[in-house]
């Protein structure tokens, strides 16, 4: 927990007293002024619906004059909405965005920089003795604060505890080991292990960061550490260990097929683990094997911030209403629906003690990476050619070799 000097205790309990709200709200925006706060998110699916609205009540009842409006789109047109009510001047005062669209956001210019908000929030701490540094990646474009997480999500393996005790099988740690085990599963499994290559982000979400552990990003891909990273990823398929439907699987089918007994082992985001836990299967998850051994484990940086829409007219009180969802009272029942790991740390201690199976989620994301730190903008183009080729690998169109190179003009052409 981050240290608080007597004044900020005595402002933050009088905050506390008066409105039995977040501790780190600026304020209760209790007066007479009434605040009319209008928000857009993503999360027009059960059960991240009812938890947001929950959520929203939450404040509103802490905060007598404030109103919430909520929008719910689908995650695909949210940004396009977003800045198209930005050009109009009328952008939504608190969008809940994909981590990975905040330089889009921001260098529309349709969000607002939160520099001097969170330069008070943290008071005599640093940025990252609140977030780890790989997280703070995903909150700044050119070096300014736009986005406060909501929780991440990266990925994992899990795997079928009772088939690997039973054929005493050790989950793996490295690529090496990776390799055995699936062997050894094979003997009495119709598969080994399954991921998703469908032809959509979830195959570029997937493979990256076989790239990353070989120390090598979207701007230097043409390398033979990428061509064995993607080799030692799609070979599974060639090999027989891993269906080849899984270029038809999103996440969520791979997590259903693994609860089916199609494979003891998959590759999974951690939105999953809320899933898991409603069924009758004994599990666990481990990180991402390395390369070698004692290697330090990556995964992508997924999940939510909260950002602030250009001119609003109630920037003050979207800034309270993200800071007071920092408090673990307001995050940890958010981050337990999502399936998510509160990024705020302060939250994310109790919260571990409360799920220790998100350990290796913690682990993970401390070496995890922004997919659009390196290539900024221009990633969701650069991500279809990489999930494209990573599918043509896999059907035998394209080798290894071809793909990486394609995927290197494709960045060399955009950064021109």
């Amino acid at each position: 927990m981050r240290k608080l000097s007597l004044l900020t205790a005595v402002f933050l309990l009088s905050i506390l007293i008066i409105s039995g709200c977040s501790k780190n709200a600026e304020g209760n925006n209790s007066g007479n002024d009434k605040v009319v706060l209008n928000v857009i998110d993503p999360f027009g699916t059960e059960p991240q619906d009812s938890q947001l609205t929950d959520i929203l009540k939450q404040y509103e009842d802490s905060h007598p004059n404030v109103t919430i409006k909520r929008q719910s789109v689908p995650a695909e047109n949210l940004i396009s909405k977003v800045i198209q009510q930005a050009s109009s001047g009328s952008a939504p005062d608190v969008i809940f965005s994909d981590a990975q669209m905040t330089p889009k956001l921001a260098s529309s210019g349709a969000i607002t920089p939160l520099d001097k908000y969170m330069d008070k929030f943290l008071g005599d701490d640093d940025l990252t003795s609140v977030y780890e540094k790989s997280i703070t990646e995903i909150m700044k474009y050119n070096n300014k604060i736009y986005g406060v997480p909501v929780g991440n999500n990266t990925e994992v393996y899990f795997y079928n505890k009772d088939v690997f005790e039973k054929d005493g099988i050790t989950p793996p740690k490295t690529w090496d080991e990776l390799n055995n085990v699936v062997g050894k599963l094979k003997e009495n499994n119709e598969y080994s292990f399954g991921y998703s290559a469908i032809a959509s982000e979830f195959a570029s979400w997937s493979f990256l960061p076989y790239a990353w552990m070989k120390g090598k990003d979207l701007k230097h891909f043409n390398t033979s550490e990428t061509i064995e990273a993607l080799n030692f990823w799609t070979d599974f398929v060639k090999d027989g260990y891993t269906p080849k439907s899984v270029l038809n699987w999103t996440e969520n089918d791979v997590a259903t097929q693994f609860i089916n007994g199609k494979f003891p082992m998959f590759q999974g985001g951690s939105w999953i683990i809320p899933i898991m836990e409603k069924e009758d299967i004994n599990y666990d998850i481990i990180p991402l094997p390395t390369p070698e051994k004692g290697g330090d484990s990556m995964g992508p940086i997924g999940g939510e911030v909260m950002v602030i829409g250009k001119n609003s007219k109630n920037e003050k009180a979207a800034w309270d209403f993200i800071a007071w969802t920092q408090d673990e009272e307001v995050l940890n029942p958010i981050n337990e629906t999502f399936g998510y790991l509160p990024a705020y740390l302060p939250a994310q201690e109790k919260y571990l003690k409360e799920h220790p199976k998100f350990e290796s989620v913690a682990e993970t994301l401390k070496h995890g990476k922004s997919r659009t730190a390196v290539v900024g903008i221009d990633y969701p183009e650069i991500s279809k050619e990489l999930w494209k080729g990573i599918q043509n690998v896999i059907t035998g169109e394209n080798t290894s070799d071809e793909i990486v190179k394609q995927i290197q003009d494709k960045v060399d052409n955009l950064s021109d």
